[in-house]
């Protein structure tokens, strides 16, 4: 039979475009629950990103707009932090609203979760992430 097989799965960039979307799956099946359930794991984003470390000449991209979700996996609210240029401040657009706002209620309060640590869950292997306690806060 063939059964189980090793198998590697992701995305191979030859080159970067111009502008950088990226777009986190923050959702994954609950088998418990058997239904489809929201990520609100802390996950931090730089303000800057090189990536010319992952291939020649891809350069740097600075980052000018968040995409934030409230609410479940089935419904919810969408709304947008917007820096249209680099002198300019970070502007909240909610439906018809659009209101003046501080990088930090733009970037830094949208990383989600309540760690207080931050990981970097590529340098360590699944086995070294087991068991470590990771002091919470309330949010």
């Amino acid at each position: 039979g063939h059964g189980k097989q090793a198998a590697k799965k992701g995305i191979r960039f030859l080159r970067f475009p111009p502008v950088l979307n990226l777009q986190l799956k923050r959702f994954h099946f609950d088998l418990e629950k058997m239904d489809m359930v929201k990520l609100n794991t802390r996950f931090e984003f730089q303000k800057r990103l090189d990536l010319s470390q992952f291939v020649p000449e891809a350069g740097s991209y600075v980052l000018y707009a968040v995409l934030v979700h409230s609410g479940d996996v089935n419904s919810g609210h969408y709304y947008a932090y917007i820096k249209p240029d680099r002198q300019a401040g970070w502007l909240k657009f909610d439906d018809d609203s659009v209101t003046p706002c501080s990088e930090y209620a733009a970037v830094d309060d949208n990383y989600a979760g309540s760690d207080l640590s931050i990981w970097n869950y590529f340098d360590r292997t699944p086995r070294e992430l087991r068991g470590v306690q990771v002091p919470v806060r309330p949010r």
